[in-house]
């Protein structure tokens, strides 16, 4: 095990343990409200009840911590780009709003800015990648007192039990947003708030991934970004997660540029180098480094070791990507040989492409479907 894998296990695992710990937190605070010793089956109703209040407070929480980042974002002098909850995202395209659908593993929400036409300060970065946490710690004093109230005057359990959900699910969302963390998958507002606010690279970096997201809303794709947009950090830069973005944007576009003897390079390199590129853009990485071996050489042993356990259960954990959703192709088609599971793939690829909000990933994707589809053609 490389010592970015081992890193990016000790932080999955630190973030599990503090998931665990809130969630002792929340099950216990439910449990001393819900739980009276005298009727098994009410107390065993009380909790179901208290859970799915619970959970729809959690689904508030998260509506207002995307909204802190949108409120804050806006306050600190960016635009709105786009507001999505679960899979469902509202975003601004040629000056109107459009509903699409994209799901982001290790996300249950994301709110994206675009960039002001003035710099952004560190204070400015700082309030946009806290601002969901902000809101959600805002919220608690009203419910406090709410909970408070319900205690003092002995109101039923079906009403009192809100405002303790409500706190309940305000602190979990603040506190596992806040505390800089890696979930394996991605970095956290804290963590992100951290790295992005280092030095004036960094907060460049940060800069830079706001108008390359700008672009692409904008419809257009990597490749027609300007090219000093695009160079790649030196390896001790890498170090620092949006540093290391850049690094994935570089071999990103390369992809769209169809330079793939030098997109395996770049992507060998960043995969061997200690880094600290996150969890989902280092399995994106090995996708993308088994597409170029599929389509080009086709090496039966390379394929097969680039085709870890890991990148295996990938294919399941990220099935709504579109990008993941060509590798499946390209695999089942060249390697497999198996036109119907390959044939699932595109479809499937179909389906999500319909929805999906990105319209220039779209037609990335496309073209290097249309050179697996090629390459078949000349095996």
């Amino acid at each position: 095990m490389n010592p970015n894998e081992k890193r990016l296990k000790k932080e999955k695992g630190v973030m599990m343990l503090i998931s665990l710990l809130v969630g002792g937190m929340v099950g216990g605070g439910l449990a001393l409200l819900c739980l009276q010793g005298e009727d098994l089956l009410q107390d065993y109703l009380y909790l179901v009840y208290g859970l799915l209040v619970f959970y729809l407070f959690y689904l508030f929480q998260l509506i207002v911590h995307e909204a802190g980042h949108l409120v804050f974002g806006l306050a600190a002098g960016y635009r709105f780009g786009s507001f999505r909850i679960f899979n469902l995202i509202l975003m601004k395209q040629d000056g109107k709003l459009r509903f699409g659908r994209y799901r982001l593993a290790g996300t249950a929400g994301q709110c994206l800015m675009r960039p002001s036409a003035r710099p952004i300060g560190k204070g400015g970065v700082l309030l946009y990648n806290l601002g969901g946490v902000i809101l959600n710690l805002l919220t608690l004093p009203l419910f406090s007192i709410l909970l408070a109230v319900a205690l003092l005057t002995d109101l039923p359990f079906f009403l009192s039990v809100i405002p303790l959900a409500a706190v309940l699910a305000g602190l979990m969302t603040a506190l596992l947003n806040g505390i800089p963390l890696s979930t394996g998958m991605v970095d956290n507002d804290g963590r992100n708030a951290y790295a992005a606010t280092r030095s004036d690279q960094t907060l460049r970096a940060f800069d830079l991934q706001l108008k390359v997201t700008d672009g692409l809303l904008s419809g257009k794709r990597l490749k027609d970004l300007p090219d000093e947009w695009f160079v790649m950090p030196v390896d001790e830069e890498l170090k620092n997660s949006m540093r290391a973005t850049e690094g994935v944007l570089v071999s990103n576009r390369l992809m769209d540029l169809q330079d793939f003897e030098e997109a395996k390079r770049v992507i060998e390199h960043l995969l061997a180098v200690d880094s600290r590129i996150i969890g989902l853009h280092r399995l994106l990485l090995k996708m993308d480094l088994l597409y170029i071996e599929l389509i080009g050489e086709g090496n039966a042993e390379r394929i097969e070791a680039l085709y870890t356990k890991e990148l295996k259960k990938s294919f399941a954990a990220l099935k709504s990507s579109i990008s993941v959703q060509r590798v499946g192709y390209a695999y089942a088609l060249l390697y497999k040989k198996d036109e119907t599971e390959a044939q699932g793939w595109l479809d499937l690829f179909e389906k999500t492409a319909a929805s999906h909000p990105y319209v220039a990933d779209v037609e990335f994707e496309r073209e290097l479907l249309e050179l697996v589809k090629q390459r078949r053609k000349m095996l």
